[in-house]
């Protein structure tokens, strides 16, 4: 009989909460790890996370020839603040029992399989120096998700730290976004409101990628595989969908006026806004000989949300429509999607001659909001061709790199 493979999540926010609580929900060996131990204290006094569904989400959530056992029903009510309507919702929940819970990366790491890096793509760089020492042949490392060239910089760590010496042979790859739309509600609670129905998945070097879906295709049928990280990072829609919303709603968010963040937050001009931004990142994919899709087009693929145009397709999207507004623009929708989602396709369109005033104008934007506080210039944080290692390539160099994992 086929053993399970072993997972480490890296991360205990939105995302790894989710992950980890999924993975031991359905019979997974599960590690959690967080840098900050009092914000998984009460994750490790009760041994797991209670995760948290609607009974329509069940079938999609769970894979179709898995059982679940152990799931308890509650009933909620929430309040609609559009139409001050309170509703009434069915949920289940079922408690996911977690191995090992702890800041110590060695002990998280150890005899794991599969390396699910769920934090804001900042931390990549982190985690990337912490797990290079304990990393080991076959193991895989999949970025959740990688935002614009995650894996690449992840790559680049690794091979620094193993510069002279016998580096393991690792798969790093990245998920193109997220899973889940998915809420921490208590300090031991996650909420998973959509699963999606695809998400693109590729690795360094490339043909790794099938190696990748083997390893996950029996707990995670959705990913999909793609050509190479470029398209997987040219794919990306957080900072698309985030930075903006953000920015257009900034003072409402400094006003503390609670909103429900795409159901309210985004207007048809704020999405006709978005689609502009959304224009250029696909004019530098066409640049770069990358399929990729519009906004719009993905939110069909992704949640089979139709819409004559961006702003019907978003508000026909069920997922986001109980996702709440943040309390504060000094955020992740700023500080991860900024340098890590908008800087990198920025510094590509330089690179390639491809103009990107409106993605610079929010770059601009962002910068100017924090600067006060935080003395911050976003372009000179962000993920850079220069820093990435691709500064001065043609766009063959870039392919052959990001397919091979070798600049030679």
């Amino acid at each position: 009989m086929k053993s399970k493979p072993k997972f480490a999540v890296l991360g205990a926010g939105h995302g790894g909460r989710a992950i980890a609580a999924y993975l031991a929900a359905i019979g997974h060996d599960v590690t959690l790890f967080n840098r900050t131990p009092e914000n998984i204290q009460t994750i490790k006094q009760t041994g797991g996370i209670f995760l948290t569904f609607t009974a329509d989400l069940e079938e999609h959530l769970f894979p179709t020839d898995m059982e679940v056992h152990k799931l308890g029903r509650r009933h909620e009510h929430l309040l609609f603040p559009e139409t001050e309507k309170i509703v009434e919702e069915d949920l289940r929940y079922i408690f996911g029992k977690i191995k090992t819970i702890s800041s110590d990366i060695e002990k998280v790491l150890k005899d794991r399989d599969i390396i699910m890096v769920a934090v804001p793509a900042r931390g990549h760089r982190y985690m990337a120096e912490k797990c290079a020492p304990y990393l080991k042949d076959g193991q895989l490392v999949l970025l959740n998700p990688g935002r614009c060239f995650g894996a690449l910089e992840f790559c680049e760590i690794v091979n620094d730290y193993y510069e002279g010496k016998k580096k393991p042979d690792v798969t790093i790859a990245e998920a193109q976004t997220l899973i889940y739309a998915c809420r921490r509600t208590k300090p031991r609670n996650v909420r998973i409101f959509a699963v999606k129905n695809s998400v693109g998945l590729a690795a360094i070097p490339s043909k790794n990628a099938s190696h990748a879906m083997g390893l996950l295709k029996d707990v995670y049928p959705q990913f999909t595989p793609k050509d190479s990280v470029l398209e997987t990072s040219l794919g990306n829609l957080g900072g698309i969908f985030h930075v903006p919303t953000t920015i257009l709603n900034a003072t409402r968010i400094d006003m503390r006026h609670n909103f429900r963040y795409y159901a309210e937050g985004i207007t048809k001009h704020a999405a006709s806004i978005i689609e502009d931004v959304d224009k250029e990142r696909m004019a530098i994919a066409r640049a770069m000989d990358v399929e990729a899709i519009s906004a719009r087009r993905w939110l069909h693929q992704t949640y089979d949300s139709e819409g004559a145009d961006l702003y019907e397709a978003i508000r026909n999207t069920y997922a986001y429509r109980k996702i709440e507004s943040p309390k504060t623009i000094n955020h992740r929708y700023i500080w991860e999607d900024v340098p890590t989602g908008l800087v990198p396709l920025s510094s590509l369109g330089k690179q390639l001659d491809v103009s990107t005033p409106m993605i610079d104008s929010f770059i601009h934007l962002a910068t100017s909001a924090f600067k006060k506080d935080f003395n911050i210039d976003f372009f000179k944080i962000g993920r850079t061709m220069e820093k990435l290692g691709l500064a001065g390539m043609n766009i063959d160099e870039i392919k052959k790199f990001v397919k091979t994992g070798n600049r030679n």
